[in-house]
C-alpha cells in the first residue's frame, strides 16, 4: 500500500484468505501522525524524501540515532558545532504512542507486542525554548521532533530496515510544521531550506557519512568482541533512562519474535 509517499511491503508471501495476509491486514505501518492531522493540514512544509543503503546494521542505526549527545559531536558544521555546543543534558521517560492504545489515541496494537517502543524527553542543562524528544517506534521508524513555543515543529522522520548482515536501507525526511503565528521552525540546518532536488541529491547524504566514519568501524569491532555489544547494562536498566539501554533491552526481549 502506498501511503504519506511510501510504498509499504509486507515482507512475506500468502495468498489471499491465508494467515500471512490476515497478519499484514491487522498491521498498521508506523506513519507520521502530523501528516493526517487536520490542525497541520496547512502547516506543513512540503517536503522530500532521501533514501540510502548505508554499510552498518540496523540495530546499530537504530543505537545511533537515539543518542541525542551525539549530535553536536558527529553532524560537526551541520547540526552545531563539536566545539561549542557540546552540553549536559538528562533524558527523561514518557511514553510513546506505540504504548498507548488506539482508543486513547495511541497505537498500541496488542497483536503486536514486539511493536512497543519508548519515547524520551531531552532536558538541557541551560533550558531551550524547543521541547525534544526521541520516540522509538518499531521496528522500522525513529521520530525526532522538537517543538517551539508558538506551536512550530520540526519532525526528524528515520526509518530503517535490515538488507543483510551488517547493511541497512535508510529513508528519511525532515518535515517543517509551521506555528499557529506562520513562524519557520529552524529545521535541520542546511537541508531546512528551499533547496532544489538534484542539490539534495547531491549532499543529503553528507549528514550519513559523518554517522558511517564511526558506526561502520565500531560495528565490525562489535563482531570481534561481543563484550562492546551488551556489558553490564542488565544492572543499569532500572536505574537509568538512557534510550540506548532501552534499545539494548528491547532487542533482548524482542529479537526472537
Amino acid at each position: 500500500q502506498e501511503l504519506q509517499g511510501l510504498i509499504w511491503v509486507w515482507g512475506e508471501g500468502g495468498r489471499i484468505g491465508s494467515n500471512v495476509a490476515l497478519e499484514a491486514a491487522l498491521k498498521s505501518p508506523q506513519l507520521v501522525e502530523e501528516l493526517s492531522d487536520p490542525q497541520y493540514k496547512d502547516r506543513v512544509i512540503p517536503y522530500k524524501y532521501g533514501f540510502r543503503h548505508i554499510p552498518y546494521g540496523w540495530d546499530m542505526f537504530m543505537e545511533n540515532v537515539q543518542d541525542p549527545a551525539h549530535v553536536p559531536v558527529a553532524h560537526h558544521n551541520i547540526v552545531g558545532s563539536r566545539y561549542k555546543d557540546a552540553e549536559p543534558f538528562t533524558l527523561e521517560r514518557t511514553k510513546s504512542l506505540t504504548e498507548i492504545p488506539k482508543e486513547e489515541g495511541g497505537l498500541y496494537n496488542p497483536a503486536f507486542p514486539s511493536d512497543v517502543g519508548y519515547n524520551h524527553i531531552v532536558k538541557h542543562a541551560q533550558p531551550k525554548e524547543t521541547v525534544s524528544t526521541f520516540d522509538f517506534r518499531p521496528p522500522t521508524l525513529n521520530k525526532i521532533v522538537a517543538e517551539y513555543p508558538s506551536g512550530a515543529r520540526t519532525l526528524l522522520v528515520l526509518y530503517a530496515t535490515p538488507t543483510k548482515p551488517g547493511y541497512c536501507k535508510h529513508i528519511g525526511t525532515n518535515i517543517l510544521i509551521k506555528g499557529r503565528d506562520g513562524t519557520l521552525p529552524a529545521g535541520l540546518g542546511l537541508f531546512a531550506k528551499p533547496l532544489p532536488t538534484w542539490f539534495l541529491h547531491a549532499l543529503a547524504s553528507t549528514f550519513l557519512h559523518q554517522d558511517m566514519v564511526f558506526l561502520h568501524q565500531q560495528e565490525r569491532m562489535l563482531y570481534h568482541d561481543t563484550k562492546y555489544a551488551f556489558g553490564d547494562f542488565q544492572n543499569q536498566i532500572n536505574v537509568s533512562s538512557d534510550p540506548k539501554l532501552y534499545f539494548k533491552n528491547y532487542l533482548l526481549n524482542e529479537a526472537d519474535r
